[in-house]
């Protein structure tokens, strides 16, 4: 008896994480704002060349481009922290560090984040790290 997967399983996970790329791919284009700045047809930047509208209904392109990274950034900052720290065995100080190292930047690209948002409502009343 093999423990090896068999042809069919080896697809079926590929297509598994492919599904999962594309849908979370999907998830951060979407969530970033890309079909409001298409279906409305925002300008790339103000009319200042400002890369941030004012208001929480208001939009230029710039900012799809500057949110989704950031997106993406916690995502994976936070997949790292859940999914892959507790599967490091090297060794504790070397899993330590992967766990403080995400840590910092997962903080701050929230601060980034939570700046961005003050940026846009200047009413917002909160702040992180920046």
């Amino acid at each position: 008896m093999s423990l090896a997967p068999t042809h069919s399983q080896a697809i079926s996970s590929a297509t598994r994480w492919l599904f999962a790329t594309a849908c979370v791919s999907f998830t951060l284009i979407m969530s970033g704002g890309l079909m409001h700045a298409r279906i409305h047809e925002v300008p790339l930047t103000g009319y200042t060349g400002g890369w941030v509208a004012n208001g929480m209904s208001h939009m230029y392109g710039m900012e799809v481009r500057m949110v989704v990274p950031m997106y993406a950034l916690l995502g994976l900052s936070f997949y790292m922290l859940a999914s892959i720290a507790p599967k490091a065995t090297t060794s504790r100080l070397r899993q330590r560090l992967f766990v403080y190292s995400w840590t910092v930047v997962m903080l701050l690209t929230y601060s980034v984040l939570v700046v961005f948002v003050k940026l846009k409502n200047w009413h917002y009343p909160f702040r992180l790290l920046l």
